[in-house]
C-alpha cells in the first residue's frame, strides 16, 4: 500500500536505497537481475515498515519490483531495469534523482 507521506531529507532516502553493484561485477546476466531483485525486494520491504513507500526519490525501487513481477523479463525489461538502476546509483551518489 503507497501513501503519500513525503520526506524530504535526501539522507534518510539514501540510507533506504540499496548500493547496487555494476553489471560487470556478475559472470551472468541472470545472476546480475536476481541480484537486483533481491536488493530491491530488501530495500521496499525496509520502505514500507517506515511508509517511505510515497516518496518519490524511492519510486525506482517500485519500478523495478513491478518489472521483476512481470517475469519473464524480455530485453527491454532489462533495459528499464538498468535505467532505473541507474537513477538509483545517481541519487545516491548526486543527491538527485
Amino acid at each position: 500500500v503507497h501513501n503519500n507521506l513525503m520526506i524530504s531529507d535526501k539522507s534518510i532516502i539514501k540510507k533506504f536505497l540499496p548500493n547496487l553493484e555494476l553489471k560487470e561485477s556478475f559472470i551472468t546476466t541472470p545472476d546480475y537481475l536476481n541480484y537486483i531483485s533481491n536488493c530491491i525486494n530488501k530495500a521496499i520491504d525496509q520502505a514500507d515498515k517506515l511508509l517511505l513507500s510515497g516518496n518519490s526519490y524511492l519510486s525506482p525501487i517500485y519500478k523495478i519490483k513491478d518489472i521483476f513481477n512481470n517475469k519473464p523479463l524480455n530485453l527491454n525489461d532489462i533495459k528499464l531495469i538498468e535505467d532505473e538502476v541507474n537513477k538509483i546509483r545517481t541519487f545516491k551518489n548526486n543527491g538527485q534523482q
